[in-house]
Formats: C-alpha cells, structure tokens, sequence
C-alpha cells in the first residue's frame, strides 16, 4: 500500500469515527419518528370517523327516524279509519264522512308542515357535509333530492297527477337509502375503538406527539454536529492540499439559459448557454484550458458533437480572482425542457480542464460530472491530478 493510499485510509477511518454516532442516532429518531407519525396517522382516522358519525350520518338517522315514527302512526291511524269507515257504511250507507275528511286534511297539513321540512333537513346535511359520506352513501344524493322536489311540485300542484304516477314517485324509491344509513352508521361506530381504549388513545397520541419531536430535534442536532465536523475535516484538507500547489482552479456549473436563436440546421432547435464560474484559490496565476465537453439526457443518450460547437474555453486566472465563463450547445424546447424541468430526465454534463502556472513548473489536470434536473445543479463525481514538469505525480482528488 503506498503512502497515498494509507493516508486516504485513514481518513476514511477518522471520518467514519465521526459519522456512525450520528447515523446510530439518525435511526433511533427514524424510529421514534415513524412511530409518531403512525400514531399521528392513526388518530386521525378515529378523529375522521368520529367526525362522520357526530355531523353525518348521526343526524340523519335522528332526522329519518322521527319521520319513520311518524309515518308509522300515520299507517296505522289510516288503516283503522279504514276498518271503521267500512263498518259504519255497513250500518248507514249514508255514512259519517266529515271527520274521516278531516283526518285526511291532518295528513296533508302534517305533511307540508313537518315530514316534509324533516326531508328538507336531511337533504341539507347530506349538502353541508358531502365529505363526510361514504362513496356507497353519496349515490342517493339525487334520489334524495329528487324525491322531495317532486313534493314540493304535487303540493303547489305545478305537476299532474298522471305524471307523478308515471314517475313512480313513491318512499320505496327511498328504501335503499334507508339501509345504506343504517348499514354505514353501524360500520363506523364498529371501526372506533372501545370507550376504555380511547381514554388512553389520547395519552397515546401526546407521547407519539412527544416522540416524534423528541426525535426530530435530535436528528437536527446530532446531523448539524456531523456535518459540521465532517465540513471541517474536508476544509482542513482542502487548505492543506491549495497550499502544496502553485495553482488550484476550482469551477462549478451556474446556470442554464436559452437564447433563444434557432439552430439554423435544426429551426425545431435553439441554442442554449452553460454559465460556468471558475475562481483560483493558489498563489500564482494559472493558464487554464477547459475542453473534451460532453452532455447527456439519462432517458434519450448523449447529445452529438453536432449539436455543440467546438468550444475551448482559454484564460488565465490571476490568484485569487474570478470568472465568469460560457459554452452552448443546441436543444429542442419542445423534447428535451419540459422532461428536465419535471424531472423525468437529467442532464448529464461532463468536462475536463488543465491549467498551469505561469512557468509551466506544475500541471494540474481535473475532470468533473455534473447532474441538471429541476433546475439545479449536482456534482455527481470530480478528480484533481497534478504532476510537476519532470513527471512525478505530487497528488490527486
């Protein structure tokens, strides 16, 4: 093993020796997390359900069961008036038809004045509270709807008598919605847990909720700690690896515009610009040459050399200073923007550069992989070489 490798060893022991406390923390907090959320989650499904019962489905069955009990009392009352009417015109044919007439009026006048409004209640709940119904429930909405409408037309006689029958207008139309409330009701309550089990889910969610923040600040603190280390680690070498060298040109990509020319040999085409920033943290001022471009889509393959110019990139970068550098090379707006923008694809662009000090006594070369997607930049892979002018690698990133 050379003395490179040992020491880039090393450090990869050092780094680790920094990284697994963190990490080890980082699953605990996953742990306590996943199961805060878990229970998070699960409170409000009990919190949706008991919402759908108390403001739903509740309140119509109270609203359709005191129309059932009056519609009972209205059955039974008519069906004695019946019996009796036909005993009574047994003995006097002449019969005793006015209170049987008003028994008749009460039914309408019951009608219009309370099972009707009940109806009405029902159909503005079940408006109110859409949301809150059951796929299987919300498919009576119209038959709901429709039923009383065709009430309110008999009664304020805007329909013919003919018609009505012909519609069919009758409660058994109803029926199904009846037993879709009473079947829905009872399959909600049965999804609630027991009385005894939601005193204590209660308790369960404050600690889930104390669990997840617990967690939540730990994972901040102990990562922050970490990478802050492991920032200083790198930057600590960093230093130590600018200063052992005449030179050290850094570049990174900064933005992606259209110009939007048309490509003269492809109209359906525009050109595009790569704005690349480029600093020199070394001593002396470096000559840098930036060639060997490439760009690929990760879904379509590589964009050919056609499509970018020939676009060296030559300069010379005093120590310290900055620059602002640009190369294009030809797009479709219409096949490859809109996939990058969503991220259905990524750019993969590849370049390489070499630069020197001004007396040519140290080259360096350094190659870099950049990944765009979304309308950022990641540095996907990188490698730094430098060689003095007798050949002698001094050292590589």
């Amino acid at each position: 093993m050379s003395s490179y490798e040992g020491t880039i060893l090393l450090k990869s022991f050092r780094l680790l020796e920094i990284v697994l406390p963190p990490l080890a923390t980082l699953l605990a907090g996953y742990i306590g997390v996943r199961y805060g959320l878990k229970q998070i989650e699960i409170q409000r499904r009990f919190d949706f359900v008991e919402r759908q019962l108390r403001e739903f489905y509740s309140p119509l069955l109270g609203y359709l069961r005191a129309v059932r009990a009056k519609s009972a009392l209205r059955l039974r009352i008519s069906n004695v008036a019946d019996e009796v009417r036909e005993e009574i015109s047994a003995r006097r044919p002449e019969g005793e038809s006015e209170q049987f007439e008003k028994l008749i009026k009460y039914d309408n006048q019951q009608l219009r004045q309370e099972l009707l409004p009940l109806y009405r209640k029902m159909l503005e709940v079940f408006r109110e509270h859409y949301y809150l119904a059951e796929p299987e429930t919300v498919k009576w909405y119209t038959e709901l709807s429709d039923f009383i409408d065709l009430w309110d037309r008999w009664l304020a006689e805007s329909i013919p008598r003919e018609v009505i029958q012909k519609l069919d207008h009758t409660e058994e139309r109803l029926k199904g919605f009846y037993a879709e409330l009473e079947l829905r009701h009872n399959v909600l309550r049965q999804r609630l847990p027991g009385n005894l089990a939601q005193s204590h889910r209660h308790c369960g969610h404050i600690k889930a909720e104390w669990v997840s923040a617990i967690a939540t600040v730990c994972i901040a603190v102990f990562t922050g700690s970490a990478l802050f280390k492991i920032e200083n680690v790198l930057n600590k070498e960093r230093i130590r690896a600018v200063e052992n060298h005449h030179t050290w040109v850094e570049m990174s990509l900064a933005d992606f515009e259209s110009t939007g020319e048309r490509d003269p040999k492809d109209l359906t085409s525009t050109f595009w610009r790569l704005w690349v920033n480029a600093r020199n943290l070394g001593k002396e001022t470096a000559f840098v040459h930036v060639s060997d471009w490439t760009f690929q889509s990760e879904k379509r393959g590589a964009i050919k050399k056609a499509d970018f110019p020939e676009n060296d990139l030559k300069f010379s970068l005093p120590p310290g200073k900055k620059a602002k550098l640009m190369t294009q090379f030809v797009m479709s707006p219409e096949y490859h923007i809109p996939a990058l923008i969503s991220g259905e694809d990524a750019l993969v662009i590849t370049y390489k550069f070499e630069s020197r000090d001004m007396k040519g006594e140290e080259e360096g070369t350094y190659e870099a992989t950049w990944r765009y997607t979304k309308g950022k930049f990641s540095l996907l892979h990188d490698e730094r070489r430098y060689q003095i002018s007798s050949g002698n690698r001094l050292g590589n990133r």
